[in-house]
């Protein structure tokens, strides 16, 4: 008997959350006086339709590319962030990023992890070799 309600209150979670999510999926583009695209962003949130404290989730996905006017790519960034009852305890899950040279090999990468708990980066020089990589992390008590 305990079971049967446990496998009904689970099913009717599982709908009620498949009902109420929102996705909204947002390009914007800026662009040089030349018409050359200078920077995309793509943005992507996913939420929950109805606020609640016990149902609320957001999770937004952004994408940065930003370009030099011939056309090679100056950064890229991706920043992953989700908040509400069933998330980690960190708000900013992934933050990445990575530079280039003028001709186009990456200059460096930047990877951090729930709100800076872990951070790697890694420095290249003009002709795509490492220079420089380093790992941190930061323990948290809560």
């Amino acid at each position: 008997m305990l079971k049967g309600i446990t496998l009904f209150l689970f099913l009717l979670t599982g709908i009620a959350y498949g009902q109420k999510t929102v996705k909204t999926r947002l390009i914007e583009k800026d662009t040089f006086a030349t018409g050359k695209t200078k920077t995309i962003y793509v943005t992507k949130i996913k939420e929950t339709g109805k606020y609640g404290i016990h149902t609320y989730q957001k999770t937004t996905e952004k994408k940065i590319v930003r370009y030099r006017e011939d056309g090679t790519k100056v950064y890229e960034q991706y920043i992953l962030t989700k908040i509400g009852v069933d998330a980690v305890p960190c708000t900013e899950l992934i933050f990445e990023q990575k530079d280039y040279h003028a001709n186009g090999k990456l200059k460096s990468e930047l990877k951090i992890e729930c709100d800076c708990h872990k951070v790697w980066y890694r420095e290249y020089n003009e002709k795509g070799q490492l220079l420089n990589k380093s790992f941190s992390l930061i323990k948290r008590y809560w």
